[in-house]
């Protein structure tokens, strides 16, 4: 849309997704608390309650600083007015042992100006009235997107095709079989499958590197960008 009518006017049209907002800080939530049983649920229903907060909050200033506690830029201390359901003895365990610091990158995306315009009314250039009106979430456009799909061939054509490639594998399947060559790994051991298993993460984490351009039209908040980075 962004390539067809500009950044403006596309900032204008569009409401942000709160259920990818949703998978997003769940995901980020559970790569930056912390793994003592003593802390990680007060920290993991803090973080919860500030992010949960940030798409309902009024004021630019609240969504930034709402942010920056998620971040340990900020005391908690700080943003515990603008959350509901945080009592003091949760403020105070967090603001003493919690470390955030992998959520700075997290945070740094979703604050760019136009991610916070489809996030938050407070940064929308829409108005208001219109923001209220506009989906919240993209369920029916994705929806759309898989019903617009072919489930089905749609010629004679790609029938032939897939036949042709399914008789080629059966066949290659036979020869390999007659020759006494294994079609599974299930004769393997649990020791040269868990080494096959870290030879294919390897490769997965070297073609999805953080360092690509693609990574990020997303939010870093899966393994990929904490490859090798362990919490504080």
């Amino acid at each position: 849309m962004k390539a067809a009518v500009g950044d403006e006017l596309a900032s204008e049209l569009l409401r942000g997704c709160l259920v990818h907002w949703g998978r997003s800080r769940v995901r980020i939530r559970k790569r930056v608390v912390s793994s003592d049983p003593l802390h990680k649920a007060v920290e993991s229903k803090v973080f919860s309650k500030i992010a949960a907060s940030i798409p309902k909050q009024a004021k630019q200033s609240d969504v930034v600083k709402c942010f920056e506690a998620l971040c340990s830029n900020r005391k908690i201390k700080d943003v515990c007015n603008l959350v509901q359901g945080i009592t003091k003895e949760d403020v105070k365990l967090v603001d003493e042992y919690a470390c955030w610091d992998l959520a700075k990158a997290w945070s740094l995306w979703w604050t760019r100006q136009q991610h916070l315009r489809m996030l938050s009314s407070a940064f929308t250039t829409m108005p208001q009235e219109t923001w209220k009106n506009c989906p919240s979430n993209t369920n029916a456009v994705e929806r759309k997107n898989a019903d617009a799909k072919e489930k089905h061939p749609v010629s004679l054509n790609i029938a032939m095709i897939t036949l042709y490639k399914q008789d080629k594998s059966v066949c290659a399947k036979h020869v390999a079989a007659t020759h006494g060559m294994k079609l599974s790994y299930k004769g393997k051991s649990k020791e040269a499958r868990a080494q096959q298993a870290e030879v294919r993460q390897k490769q997965r984490l070297q073609k999805s590197s953080p360092k690509d351009k693609e990574c990020m039209l997303a939010p870093p908040d899966k393994e990929i960008h904490f490859a090798g980075i362990k919490r504080k």
